[in-house]
């Protein structure tokens, strides 16, 4: 029995519609502040599930999911870049500015590309890592690569696991990714409490 088919769906677009709806709930998924309020996994999941089984074509999923990862990570990073200094100025936002250069310095500890991929897994912040990455200065077409690396990644991963493993990949996932969170963050802290 399919765990989800009890719970009530909101009907999806029909048509091209349904795609740029979707594109449109991917971007504004990876902007900062509005990633904490519009998660894409929850539309995304349902189209995969719903769907692909009405003979649309898993490749323009996995096409408009990736382009629009992709373009939410450059306006992330073009916010950044434009607003990134100016922001930290803001008398409301100052309080804020230890925490953006923790930010920064983390994203130069790890580096571009897997800080990059870790933001796509975790929704509530994605789009601050490229907003970092373009306020701190880093060349665009480096970035660039990068991003589109992480988008691809993110987008094959979860479009084919939902797509064959259906259902119940959907309730996995998110245990999966918190464990994985859970385990990172754990052996951070032993490796910084660890004397040298």
């Amino acid at each position: 029995m399919d765990p989800l088919t009890h719970l009530p769906l909101p009907p999806l677009p029909e048509g091209p519609f349904m795609y740029v709806v979707l594109g449109a709930v991917v971007v504004a998924s990876g902007l900062p502040v509005v990633s904490v309020v519009v998660p894409a996994e929850p539309f995304l999941f349902a189209a995969i599930l719903f769907v692909t089984d009405d003979g649309r074509s898993l490749a323009a999923l996995l096409a408009v999911t990736v382009v629009s990862s992709v373009a939410s990570d450059v306006l992330s990073y073009g916010l950044g870049r434009r607003f990134g200094a100016q922001l930290l100025q803001i008398r409301g936002l100052r309080r804020t500015r230890p925490t953006a250069m923790k930010a920064a310095r983390s994203v130069r500890r790890r580096g571009t590309a897997p800080a990059l991929m870790i933001q796509r897994w975790v929704p509530l912040g994605r789009g601050f890592v490229p907003a970092t990455i373009g306020a701190i200065g880093l060349p665009f077409l480096r970035f660039a690569g990068f991003a589109t690396a992480a988008a691809m990644l993110w987008a094959v991963i979860l479009v084919c696991a939902v797509h064959y493993g259906g259902s119940r990949v959907v309730l996995a996932l998110p245990v999966v990714i918190t464990v994985v969170l859970v385990v990172d963050v754990a052996r951070r802290t032993r490796t910084r409490g660890t004397p040298r």
